[in-house]
């Protein structure tokens, strides 16, 4: 079943108001929408199911990602308008997943992918909106047709930035352990449970599409 790696593409609750802007909410339907972090483009490109980012630790995470695991996008949405107890009201969501097809990396803009890339995937990756790539090392990752999309019906993963019971389970933490500051980002949280963790997310994805 492969491992799983989580990626915060989506727009946050600070950088919202550092801009000004409202942000993300659930609808009283239960969807939600996408709106960017990156104010100049689109990361991921859904369209073409591509990822590409140019800094640590998520190059770290993407370069671990072989066929057959998993890449989730969350994003930061406030669940109700009630303000005075922000951290009841609003929780990582998942949005999509890549079911990882390939991973490629490039050396400081030099516009050489190792391994080299297909005629298919070059096409895909060209297409995207955040092509040409950057001037530093970067990698990017490409999603299988049988990727998740989850906008219609976002899954809840955590209440403020402690994870729900369930995903504490899957990575192997302790109920009690409250964990904060990125810990998606953290090896031994997520990609060291290997098929532990993509196995409970993908039975609870699969429940809310």
């Amino acid at each position: 079943m492969g491992k799983s790696a989580f990626f915060h593409v989506g727009l946050n609750r600070s950088k919202a108001m550092e801009l000004g802007i409202p942000e993300i909410r659930i609808r009283p339907d239960g969807s939600t929408y996408f709106k960017s972090y990156f104010e100049n483009h689109e990361d991921p490109d859904f369209a073409n199911r591509t990822y590409g980012d140019d800094k640590k630790p998520n190059m770290n995470s993407m370069m671990s990602l072989a066929e057959g695991d998993w890449a989730w996008f969350i994003e930061s949405v406030s669940v109700t308008p009630d303000r005075h107890k922000l951290w009841k009201v609003w929780g990582y969501h998942i949005v999509y997943g890549f079911d990882i097809e390939a991973h490629y990396c490039q050396k400081r803009g030099t516009g050489q992918w190792e391994p080299r890339v297909s005629e298919n995937h070059d096409q895909r990756m060209r297409n995207s909106p955040h092509y040409p790539m950057w001037k530093k090392d970067c990698v990017v990752i490409l999603g299988k047709e049988t990727s998740k999309d989850l906008f219609k019906k976002p899954r809840r993963i955590s209440v403020g930035e402690d994870p729900h019971p369930w995903l504490k389970v899957a990575m192997g933490r302790p109920l009690e352990q409250r964990l904060v500051a990125r810990w998606w980002q953290k090896k031994e949280a997520t990609l060291e449970r290997g098929d532990t963790l993509t196995k409970a997310i993908l039975e609870r994805v699969d429940c809310a599409s």
